[in-house]
């Protein structure tokens, strides 16, 4: 499967390794985390949202891991330094976070991530689940 999104490309790349531009990449999501914090609180106030999570960044090292284990070594494909978890209590609030994502954050937004609503989802006991 051909990964549709990825970080932009930028010139000063050419010439990195793909560990730089792990590197470069983590700064970048560093340096974009408050603004992402802003953001969903924003959200959260705007739906009376309880439950919400940003971060942490990912290192790069687990970048590199992960771009060398699934992306044939693409460090720009790892599309997930900085990321936040929003949690709603019902189909109407998740609509409603839809709307107000896309209509205000679509230029920032690479992927809104709903794993549980894939036909072949089975969520770990215990786990990590995402939607």
């Amino acid at each position: 499967e051909h990964k549709r999104i990825s970080q932009k490309i930028k010139k000063e790349y050419a010439d990195k390794t793909p560990h730089r531009i792990c590197h470069n990449l983590a700064q970048d999501a560093t340096g974009a985390l408050g603004e992402l914090k802003e953001i969903c609180a924003y959200i959260g106030s705007k739906l009376g949202m309880q439950t919400m999570a940003v971060g942490p960044i990912k290192k790069p090292s687990e970048a590199l891991l992960k771009c060398e284990k699934k992306y044939g070594g693409d460090p720009l494909l790892v599309t997930d330094y900085c990321r936040a978890s929003l949690f709603v209590k019902d189909v109407a609030s998740l609509l409603a976070l839809i709307e107000i994502v896309l209509s205000k954050y679509a230029n920032i937004v690479k992927r809104i991530k709903l794993s549980n609503m894939k036909c072949d989802h089975v969520p770990l006991v215990g786990g990590y689940r995402d939607c």
